[in-house]
């Protein structure tokens, strides 16, 4: 009996003595994200983003030149495209030279990039002074949250996690810096800005974000730190905002306008579905719109969170309100850039945001409450979490499974486009029709009149069958209603040239090269229309 009862107390010691390992944490988070992704590399692509920027783009990604050439260009290749995310482009390459352009490569970095990301955070959790156990908890959450899987599995998801890496890092070495005054703590912290605004532009709130917290947490002389880290990072979003000046389309001021009402009409609703996917994973999607579930399952949560607080305050007498505060200043104004961009509540944006979340909740005690009781609601619970998040990515396997959950799970008139593009590169053009007509006829007057897609799409289906008669009037149409659809006018080269009307073909197609230069087929296309006329050919 004392022989057994030493070797438990020595098997004790020894579990104990593992877990306070500085590696410990790390190698928690590794078996964490790998049992839930590890699948994910044998992931193909969704044919949304990852198609253009990266299944089409193939022939640039291959050009090692081409990672110093993504800082001057925009990420879409387009004149109207005013996304500037060279880091990002700088990526695909890396993983193309790497793999080859297969999908496992891109799909295994991802994977690497969240678990990155999860350790930079466990450690800006415990700079800012939370207890290592509490540090390690959330970052074991983050690493399993259902509602970051979109940001992993994915492609393109990627973006919103390269920015957490960088955007974490930055705010680690301010926080630093805000206890020190070092002066290589500052250039960390600026170096790591600069990354992040060169991956997404939503990094330029963090301006905003860090002097707040180092007014919030002022410690001896913190005018200078506050006036030193602005100047340092003022000077970071000027350099960018050089760049993507030069290199990207401005946005004018109407359309500003409209993207600012856009983004005020969504604040409420959005805010409170993207807060109820943080406790509530049970409404998760692909391409996620409004609804009345997840603005109730937001209530819900931010009730909870109010509770929480309230009664950590009734039993201990403290909480540190500029640390509430500052997390729900965090989780909104990183959330707010995310309504200027379309109409879908695009469940990877809520990746960075998250961090506010788990400041708010860091203030939560209950010491009425037996450590043993919460220990086993917070196994339950995470098990809920994984099991969750394991299963939700399977909606990401293959573009036709993702096309297939679009439709299941959102009803939206408005996505024929995604489908016909899924369906065509799939070379199942019947389908592409059918579900086109479907949405058209389906879709009420008011949506109809405001989807120019619908007669190019009507145009496609009557140029492959060689009527052209009816594929340039739905092509007049279409333009009619949007002036700049490149895809029309290569259409309208093609029907002219087969019609032997070549000048007219060089007119269409010069218009489509002037909308998508960097399309090399409409350069070739072009090239054929003007050996045709010279008599080359």
């Amino acid at each position: 009996m004392f022989k057994q009862k030493s070797f438990m107390n020595d098997l004790f010691l020894t579990i104990r003595s593992f877990t306070e390992m500085k590696s410990f944490p790390y190698l928690v988070f590794a078996i964490c994200v790998y049992v839930i992704y590890v699948q994910s590399v044998f992931f193909d692509i969704s044919g949304l983003d990852d198609m253009v920027l990266i299944a089409k783009n193939q022939t640039y990604l291959k050009d090692p030149y081409n990672i110093i050439g993504a800082f001057f260009r925009s990420v879409f290749f387009s004149d109207t495209d005013y996304f500037y995310r060279p880091l990002l482009t700088v990526s695909w390459i890396l993983d193309t030279l790497a793999g080859g352009g297969k999908p496992w490569v891109y799909h295994f970095s991802n994977i690497l990039y969240h678990f990155i990301a999860v350790c930079i955070l466990f450690n800006l959790l415990k700079n800012m002074d939370f207890a290592r156990n509490k540090a390690l908890v959330f970052a074991m959450f983050f690493a399993v949250s259902p509602a970051l899987t979109q940001a992993v599995v994915w492609i393109p998801g990627r973006n919103d996690t390269m920015l957490a890496i960088f955007v974490f890092s930055s705010f680690l070495y301010a926080v630093k810096f805000n206890k020190s005054a070092k002066a290589a703590h500052l250039v960390a912290a600026a170096v790591f800005f600069m990354a992040s605004l060169l991956t997404k532009e939503t990094a330029v709130v963090s301006v905003f974000i860090f002097i707040l917290y180092m007014y919030l947490n002022r410690t001896e002389r913190s005018g200078f730190k506050i006036t030193a880290l602005a100047a340092s990072f003022f000077i970071c979003v000027f350099i960018w905002y050089k760049l993507r000046s030069a290199y990207s389309s401005e946005i004018d001021v109407l359309k500003a306008g409209t993207m600012i009402k856009a983004g005020m009409s969504k604040f409420v609703p959005a805010t409170l579905q993207y807060l109820g996917k943080v406790f509530y994973p049970v409404n998760l999607k692909v391409m996620p719109l409004n609804s009345f579930f997840g603005i109730l399952c937001g209530i819900l949560s931010a009730a909870l969170i109010a509770f929480l607080l309230y009664a950590s305050y009734k039993s201990s007498g403290k909480i540190n309100k500029k640390n509430v505060l500052f997390g729900t200043v965090l989780f909104l104004v990183f959330l707010i850039p995310t309504y200027f961009q379309g109409n879908f509540y695009f469940e990877h944006r809520m990746y960075l945001p998250l961090l506010g979340i788990i400041l708010i909740l860091n203030e939560v005690s209950l010491p009425r409450i037996d450590l043993k009781y919460i220990r086993i609601f917070l196994s339950i619970y995470f098990i809920f979490f994984a099991s969750t998040a394991f299963i939700n990515i399977q909606k990401f396997r293959n573009d036709l499974i993702f096309v297939s959950a679009v439709r299941n799970e959102t009803n939206n008139r408005r996505l024929p486009y995604f489908s016909f593009m899924i369906y065509i590169e799939q070379d199942l053009p019947e389908m592409a029709e059918y579900y086109v007509k479907k949405d058209y006829i389906d879709a009420p007057l008011k949506i109809k009149l405001q989807l120019p897609y619908n007669a190019l799409y009507s145009a496609y289906f009557e140029w492959k069958r060689d009527n052209f008669r009816a594929a340039k009037k739905s092509l007049i149409i279409a333009l009619s209603k949007k002036e700049n659809m490149h895809e029309a006018y290569a259409m309208l080269a093609n029907i002219y040239f087969k019609e032997n009307n070549v000048d007219l073909a060089i007119y269409n197609i010069k218009k489509a090269f002037r909308l998508q230069p960097e399309n090399g087929e409409y350069y070739r296309y072009l090239k054929v229309c003007f050996d045709v006329k010279h008599g080359k050919k």
